[in-house]
């Protein structure tokens, strides 16, 4: 009897080892930063968990907002957006394997990325979409006071 409680204690742990990955356990519409300079984790590529494929995906330039940035920011837990713009202008390399959205616009009161207007790339027919055109975002760190600053469209708010 002890055997099998010590057995159905390591498959448990097992099983949860699986679905873990870095330590965190992986959500649907998780966002993590790439390529950022460590130990800074405020900055990076922006990349989506997609639970379905279980992989993480990168998110189109085309139609993300500064309110999109600002979302993403604060759903990973800064304060807001300092600067957001093509990955590969802002220094963070392009990214490999799946685009996941595009056109992402998120409101005022948009908390989560998966609650702003987009469109998932899988439904799209006409991809126009590359790894030249991945999201980065720069996000405030607590101890930030800065100027928002838009590398794409270079405006500043």
């Amino acid at each position: 009897m002890l055997s099998k409680i010590i057995l159905s204690a390591v498959e448990c742990c097992l099983l949860l080892l699986c679905s873990l990955q870095g330590g965190v356990a992986q959500r649907n519409g998780d966002l993590r930063l790439t390529n950022g300079t460590l130990p800074n984790q405020y900055s990076g590529r922006l990349e989506i968990f997609d639970s379905s494929s279980r992989e993480w995906g990168t998110i189109c330039i085309d139609g993300f907002t500064l309110q999109s940035a600002n979302t993403s920011c604060k759903q990973m837990g800064s304060a807001g957006v300092i600067n957001f713009g093509v990955a590969v202008q802002l220094g963070y390399g392009a990214g490999s394997g799946r685009i996941s959205l595009t056109q992402v616009q998120c409101g005022d009161d948009d908390s989560h990325i998966l609650r702003c207007s987009s469109t998932a790339l899988s439904t799209l027919t006409n991809l126009n979409c590359n790894h030249g055109q991945d999201v980065a975002v720069e996000c405030i760190r607590p101890t930030d006071q800065r100027i928002v600053h838009n590398a794409f469209t270079g405006l500043s708010v």
